[in-house]
């Protein structure tokens, strides 16, 4: 999930304070599945591995072309993850042939912004009652484009997508400022049946063995 964009081309993630990982998907992403969303589930893996989720949701109007628009929210942004659906969703005025979530990929590889791509299974999709809109060949297009240009996370289950999110941002830290540089890893297997998401208490456990590890 490493955007293959050159050294000297790409923006470095500071070493020493939590990123802005900004958030780029299509508005219905925020509403399945049932119970946690998967935009909620990748903004928790945000805050477990350290760092600030900006998630701007609908644009709002702005004085300007959308291209500029879309600059100035990912000026004060450090890493870029895009999550794909099966909907292209809308395009702004005056640019046709982009969709606002296109728009945001394509603009973060021009400033260097470092990309990570999660892609939802169109399985997994389905058993949310998703379908393809209107721009299926758009969509189609754009997902294959983002699978060649980076390695995306194919996601076939739900509880998939945090871990998923998480490890890449992991991933991203050590490669850049080395192993060194990211706490150890601890997660935990997905729940099953009746068992209940205990988040804060399993957040106290991780705190916990950092800092057993640190010591």
């Amino acid at each position: 999930m490493i955007d293959p964009c050159p050294p000297r081309e790409r923006r470095t993630p500071p070493h020493d304070v939590p990123w802005q990982v900004f958030l780029g998907h299509t508005s219905e992403l925020a509403d399945v599945p049932d119970g946690v969303s998967c935009v909620e589930r990748v903004k928790q893996a945000v805050v477990r591995a350290g760092h600030v989720a900006v998630d701007m949701g609908l644009w709002s109007a702005m004085d300007m072309p959308p291209e500029d628009a879309c600059r100035e929210k990912l000026q004060g942004c450090d890493v870029y993850v895009v999550l794909l659906g099966l909907r292209y969703g809308s395009r702004p005025p005056g640019s046709p042939d982009r969709s606002y979530t296109e728009l945001e990929f394509d603009v973060a590889g021009e400033m260097g912004i470092p990309r990570l791509a999660i892609s939802i299974s169109e399985v997994l999709a389905e058993t949310a009652h998703l379908a393809w809109d209107d721009d299926r060949g758009s969509q189609s297009a754009f997902r294959s484009r983002v699978g060649r240009e980076l390695t995306c996370a194919r996601i076939e289950e739900w509880h998939e997508v945090e871990l998923a999110a998480y490890q890449a941002l992991v991933n991203l830290k050590e490669r850049i400022h080395g192993p060194s540089a990211s706490p150890p890893v601890f997660s935990r297997p997905p729940l099953i049946g009746p068992l209940v998401d205990r988040t804060e208490l399993q957040d106290h456990v991780v705190r916990s063995l950092r800092e057993a590890v640190a010591a």
